[in-house]
């Protein structure tokens, strides 16, 4: 359970910003 919390919050932080990034590259684009 522990291994899965250390490795899934990092990725978790990854997608986010990764999202929050392309939606504001597309709304600059827009």
């Amino acid at each position: 359970m522990m291994a899965y919390i250390w490795w899934s919050l990092p990725l978790t932080l990854a997608v986010f910003f990764a999202a929050r990034r392309l939606a504001a590259h597309l709304k600059c684009r827009c």
